[in-house]
């Protein structure tokens, strides 16, 4: 995932024990740290540093909490909150026992 100035949006996985490819999923409420993002606007830097996920899956869940899906709304949440953040490679398929 990048923010919309090409920082690199790293999620924190919470939920460690459901994992997928051996990969822990997200779920709502992770926390997203973003680095690189070199967003100014003609004065000092004031770049993305964090971001959020508002939507998740309505019936997958894991350990309670609704997973990210490739169509979950992510957003920044620094000095300025709520530009998309674009994602550029999901997991594509989910299998629940």
């Amino acid at each position: 995932m990048m923010c919309p100035h090409g920082g690199t949006v790293m999620p924190m996985p919470t939920t460690l024990r459901v994992t997928l490819n051996r990969q822990p999923v997200l779920v709502l409420g992770d926390p997203m740290v973003i680095a690189g993002c070199a967003f100014t606007m003609g004065g000092p830097p004031m770049p993305c540093v964090t971001a959020q996920a508002t939507s998740g899956a309505l019936r997958v869940k894991a350990l309670g909490k609704p997973v990210l899906l490739i169509d979950s709304v992510v957003q920044t949440m620094a000095t300025t909150p709520g530009l998309p953040v674009l994602t550029t490679s999901t997991q594509t398929r989910v299998r629940a026992r």
